[in-house]
């Protein structure tokens, strides 16, 4: 048994937790600090030619917390105003077509393919495609969203409740 006075009192529990507490808040605080990141969309359906390699571009935000995107100048770039590692994402719903292959790309500001997905074996029913990737990026990178159908004819890139024709990154580290 230890001695009355080695043990805690109830002001060294309530002093640990308070700077407990403070700890928290203070990395929380950090964290709001640093969100920085941004989400665009377009609000019409864009249509993607046949056998066209075709880079979107995007006429809305749904944030942007660091001058990332610019509607008016390059509105299909999203650009690191902060360095860091971002999570990005692109995602879009193609309109039905059973016929051929859809490829969905997100492509950095030397032209290098940094994530890809693809489907074949389509159905008359719209397809949804995601691509997501964590990349480092400097100051001044950019990345854009594109794409390449080969269905014989154009298709629509179709505008959905806050999830078709949607870009983002989002600043993790």
């Amino acid at each position: 048994m230890l001695p009355d006075s080695i043990l805690p009192t109830p002001e060294d529990d309530i002093a640990r937790i308070l700077r407990d507490y403070d700890r928290r808040l203070s990395h929380l605080e950090t964290l709001e600090a640093d969100d920085i990141g941004a989400r665009v969309f377009n609000s019409v359906t864009l249509f993607v030619p046949n056998v066209t390699f075709t880079t979107f571009t995007f006429d809305s935000e749904r944030w942007d917390t660091d001058g990332i995107h610019s509607v008016a100048v390059n509105p299909g770039r999203l650009t690191a105003r902060t360095a860091g590692k971002y999570v990005i994402n692109g995602q879009i719903r193609y309109q039905g077509n059973a016929t051929g292959l859809r490829e969905l790309y997100i492509v950095n500001s030397v032209g290098s393919l940094i994530a890809i997905t693809d489907k074949s074996n389509l159905s008359t029913d719209g397809q949804d495609f995601s691509v997501t990737t964590i990349y480092d990026l400097a100051v001044g990178d950019w990345i854009t969203m594109a794409t390449f159908q080969n269905s014989g004819v154009p298709l629509g890139a179709q505008v959905g409740a806050e999830f078709s024709l949607e870009f983002m990154m989002q600043k993790i580290g």
